[in-house]
């Protein structure tokens, strides 16, 4: 009889499955533990939406059948990007890829899947992988990425050569930032323009700089991307700095 993990012995007391649980109310999103030794999943949250009984094959048995196999080579290119890094950053890593996953009403919905470090070994090896499912604000899958905390790089994965290349995350200039600001308090292209006392035509043609900049194709999109990376503190103060 093969014996039970003890990771998966820790999630049975009851103080953590329910931190994990809130955790996953609080970030709204989907909440799986990853186990990097035996390669399978040990926990999914209860209130996940894509939850099932059988947990150890979560999320592969979500994944529309033609993603599969990049998932599995995506989980392994992350796992491999991560022994690269100094144990000390190691431990503030975050390992992200976009992937389709089965949806009741559609075909299939672009998902964002984002990994953080939960767990290492001894010798700082990583041991379980706390992952988060949310919406994508990406149009296509793939996009498998390593940012570095307190950094203004990302590393981002080249299938087509098998390398990681160090890029400049996306930014925001001050006008944009406005852009996007009063964009999140309702306010449509022509009040923007008028509070800005900017043309409609100007306005217009930021938004189309930020649309390409952040791989975009609408505003919800790049505000998305723009809370992720912590560039904005929607109390309306201008930050540009890396998070």
């Amino acid at each position: 009889m093969k014996r039970e993990s003890p990771i998966l012995s820790a999630l049975k007391d009851t103080s953590l499955s329910k931190f994990i649980e809130a955790t996953t109310e609080l970030t709204n999103s989907s909440l799986f533990l990853y186990d990097c030794v035996d390669k399978q999943t040990i926990y999914c949250s209860k209130i996940s939406s894509f939850n099932s009984e059988n947990q150890s094959n979560f999320p592969l048995n979500q994944i529309v059948e033609e993603e599969v196999e990049f998932y599995l080579r995506a989980m392994d290119i992350g796992i491999n990007g991560y022994k690269e890094l100094p144990i000390q950053e190691r431990k503030i890593a975050v390992f992200t890829m976009d992937i389709h996953f089965k949806h009741q009403l559609l075909r299939k919905q672009l998902l964002h899947v984002q990994f953080l470090p939960f767990q290492l070994t001894t010798s700082g090896g990583l041991k379980t992988l706390i992952g988060f499912i949310n919406k994508s604000n990406r149009s296509t899958s793939g996009n498998i990425q390593l940012f570095l905390k307190k950094s203004s790089l990302v590393k981002e994965y080249d299938i087509k050569t098998n390398r990681w290349m160090l890029k400049e995350k996306p930014f925001l200039s001050e006008r944009e930032y406005h852009i996007l600001y009063y964009y999140q308090q309702g306010l449509d292209i022509q009040k923007t323009a008028q509070k800005l006392s900017v043309s409609s035509a100007t306005v217009k043609f930021h938004r189309r700089k930020m649309f390409h900049r952040f791989k975009a194709t609408n505003m919800a999109q790049i505000s998305a991307a723009c809370q992720y990376h912590k560039r904005i503190k929607w109390d309306g103060r201008y930050i540009n700095d890396p998070f």
